[in-house]
């Protein structure tokens, strides 16, 4: 691999105690991470298996645009914004079944896929979740006291949301929370990650969802915008605080979150060509194994995908992981919005077939994978994306 060296100065301020039950954490890891120091490379260099997984097209089976991707012992669970639905392919790629909203209910958002109790919990409302079990079957239309945005299934009993924030700020000091916690999806019994309204309201409401979904994993990933901490959660609380520093060049500034910026976020950001290359979120991150894979999101540029090892503090950059002869050229996590999904030590994500097409377009080859070599053949620009599955090389 190779490595990219710029010299910059970090911002050595940092708001490390922003939430009052921090404090309680057990451990917290800072990380000094330069986005344009990074290690870069092909993907034999990186990954040390590829798989391309394709999906089955028919007229059942049509995706439109993916926006998440979950991964079960048997099944990839694609959720699409475009038909309102949600997928279950077999691991095989293979089409079986797809969920819409039960009605009234107008929309399929964000889901968890509970293998414990067999249940499949989909946000359908601002204020609504639907409950199917995992063949697709009606359960039950819960309607939660509160609109939300990002949910986690902390362990077969309980259930974590992320409360919106109000659209105005409040006239007095007083306390509200962003988590709020509940058995069989609404029975609350407890709240955590405290905050002002008369200081956070809408702005902080999420742009992309706060929680990273690990299926089968009973530890929560939690992130907001505008912070540079991501928090591992329990149903106990947190466990552990990764703590980033970023170049100043591309750091808000350190009072951001408070009253003097209240009302005036979305001026500063999308609003002031000086800070088009501020870095306003972190989100996709999973603990794999020495690393931490993560995604930043900045104003001007697409979402950037990232692995840090957290015993050489090296960087490595998924966007500049070029593809070879290893993976038919195709590149790795380069056309994704973030990194898929994690389950049992594999990286997952999506690749558009018109990626497909246009590789083999620029770099023809000889000989393509049993599956790849059928979708060269016979595809056309309906073809559903495929699945990547990939194992990162350890110590690089």
């Amino acid at each position: 691999m190779h490595k990219k060296n710029t010299h910059i100065y970090f911002k050595t301020i940092i708001a490390l105690c922003f939430y009052s039950q921090i404090t309680n954490a057990q451990t917290t890891t800072t990380l000094h991470v330069d986005i344009d120091n990074f290690n870069a490379g092909t993907v034999s260099e990186v990954f040390k298996n590829v798989h391309f997984i394709p999906l089955e097209t028919t007229k059942e089976s049509m995706i439109g645009n993916i926006y998440q991707l979950e991964v079960i012992k048997d099944h990839f669970v694609i959720a699409d914004n475009l038909s309102n639905s949600i997928f279950f392919f077999n691991r095989k790629g293979k089409f079986e079944y797809k969920v819409k909203a039960h009605k009234p209910d107008r929309f399929i958002g964000d889901f968890i896929c509970d293998e414990q109790n067999n249940k499949l919990v989909v946000q359908t409302e601002a204020n609504v979740i639907n409950v199917f079990d995992l063949e697709g079957n009606f359960i039950k239309r819960v309607k939660l006291p509160f609109s939300f945005y990002g949910f986690f299934l902390l362990n077969k009993d309980t259930i974590t949301y992320n409360a919106n924030r109000p659209n105005k700020p409040s006239q007095t000091d007083t306390t509200l929370y962003a988590l709020h916690y509940a058995t069989n999806y609404d029975h609350f019994f407890k709240v955590s990650f405290p905050y002002n309204p008369k200081i956070e309201i809408c702005e902080y409401n999420q742009f992309t969802n706060p929680f990273s979904h690990v299926s089968g994993n009973d530890e929560a990933i939690f992130s907001l915008p505008y912070h540079y901490q991501i928090y591992a959660l329990h149903d106990t609380g947190i466990s552990h605080i990764y703590n980033f520093l970023f170049p100043l060049k591309y750091s808000i500034p350190p009072n951001f979150n408070t009253a003097e910026y209240t009302g005036k976020k979305e001026d500063y950001i999308y609003r002031n060509n000086n800070n088009i290359n501020k870095i306003i979120g972190l989100e996709k991150v999973y603990k794999l194994g020495n690393y931490l894979l993560f995604t930043i999101r900045i104003r001007r540029a697409e979402a950037r995908k990232y692995a840090y090892n957290l015993n050489t503090h090296d960087l490595i950059s998924f966007d500049h992981v070029v593809g070879d002869s290893s993976s038919y050229f195709l590149p790795i996590l380069k056309f994704t919005e973030g990194m898929g999904t994690v389950y049992e030590g594999h990286i997952y994500s999506t690749i558009p077939s018109f990626v497909l097409d246009n590789t083999k377009k620029h770099h023809p080859l000889d000989h393509y994978s049993t599956d790849l070599d059928a979708y060269y053949k016979h595809h056309d620009k309906w073809s559903n994306s495929f699945i990547i599955e990939a194992d990162l090389k350890e110590n690089l």
